[in-house]
C-alpha cells in the first residue's frame, strides 16, 4: 500500500514539476475563455488522490472518528460497533456496510469512502472492547489490619 502511495506522490510531483518547467519555458496552458490553467485541475486531482490514499492507509479502531457527509454538511462521528451488515456510529446512528449510506428513511447521509474502506479493512469481524467495570460492579475492597496469612 505504501508503495502505491509513493507512486501517487511521485506522479503528483511530476505534474507540479512539468507545470513549473512549462511556465519557465514560457509555454502557456491557460484557457482563453476562463483564464485558468488547464493543468491545475489535474494537479488538484492528483493531490486529492494522494490525500485519499494516505487516509485509507491509516488504521482505525472502535471509538475513532469517521467523517459522515450529508446534503450540505460534514461531521465526525465515533465508531461504536460493526456488525455483518451494519455500522453503528455514536451508539445510535446506523449505516450500511456495503455502501456506507444511512439506514433511516431520508438516507442521504453516508460515511466517507476512505473511512468506509478503513472500517471494512480493520473492524469487520471484530468486537468492540468491553467497558471497564464501575466501582459498584466491582464492589468495595476491604482490608484488615495485621491480617498476614
Amino acid at each position: 500500500m505504501s508503495d502505491d502511495i509513493e507512486k501517487a506522490r511521485a506522479a503528483h510531483a511530476a505534474l507540479v514539476a512539468a507545470k513549473a518547467a512549462c511556465d519557465a519555458a514560457g509555454l502557456s496552458f491557460a484557457r482563453v475563455w476562463r483564464g485558468e490553467d488547464e493543468l491545475a485541475p489535474f494537479i488538484a486531482k492528483a493531490a486529492a488522490h494522494v490525500a485519499s490514499m494516505e487516509r485509507r492507509a491509516l488504521p482505525i479502531a472502535f471509538g475513532d472518528s469517521v467523517r459522515v457527509c450529508g446534503w450540505n454538511s460534514k461531521r465526525d462521528r465515533r465508531v461504536t460497533n460493526v456488525g455483518r451488515t451494519l455500522i453503528h456510529l455514536d451508539g445510535r446512528a446506523t449505516y450500511r456496510l456495503d455502501d456506507g449510506r444511512a439506514t433511516h428513511e431520508r438516507g442521504i447521509d453516508a460515511i466517507d469512502a476512505d473511512d468506509l474502506a478503513r472500517i471494512r479493512r480493520d473492524l469487520v469481524g471484530k468486537r468492540p472492547p468491553k467497558p471497564a467495570p464501575t466501582l459498584r460492579e466491582v464492589g468495595t475492597v476491604t482490608t484488615t489490619k495485621g491480617g498476614d496469612e
